[in-house]
């Protein structure tokens, strides 16, 4: 019986709170993060496509987490370890999005003349009939 399913034998998935799980992961139970990530992350996920690029959806479910676990003293209020993981991943994909369209127009071509491969040189282009 691998962990996960220990913990889920030990008390139904729906049965462990968020916070619980959330202590048990910060004591190095990594099942109980699992449980904790499985539990959030497609209703996170959801918001980060809604919010921001979608190329980088995964990347603001895991900062959310990241940013969760990165202060052990943090405790998000009692049950409501899930609404601040989707507030966290709303202003992380939120502000992705803003940068996003912050460029100027002359930051974008920039970009792209650095990825487009050079013409012919415009003496040796031959003219279009006419």
């Amino acid at each position: 019986m691998n962990a996960v399913t220990l913990i889920q034998a030990q008390a139904p998935n729906s049965a462990v709170t968020d916070d619980e799980l959330l202590a048990r992961m910060r004591a190095g139970n990594r099942a109980a993060g699992d449980i904790l990530y499985r539990r959030h992350a497609s209703m996170l996920r959801r918001i980060a496509a809604a919010r921001g690029p979608k190329a980088d959806v995964e990347d603001a479910v895991q900062d959310a987490f990241l940013i969760l676990l990165a202060d052990p003293t943090f405790q998000p209020a009692p049950g409501r370890i899930g609404s601040w993981l989707a507030s966290v991943v709303h202003r992380r994909a939120s502000s992705r999005s803003a940068e996003l369209h912050d460029e100027s127009p002359t930051d974008a071509l920039a970009m792209l003349e650095d990825r487009v491969p050079r013409g012919i040189p415009r003496d040796q282009e031959e003219e279009a009939p006419t």
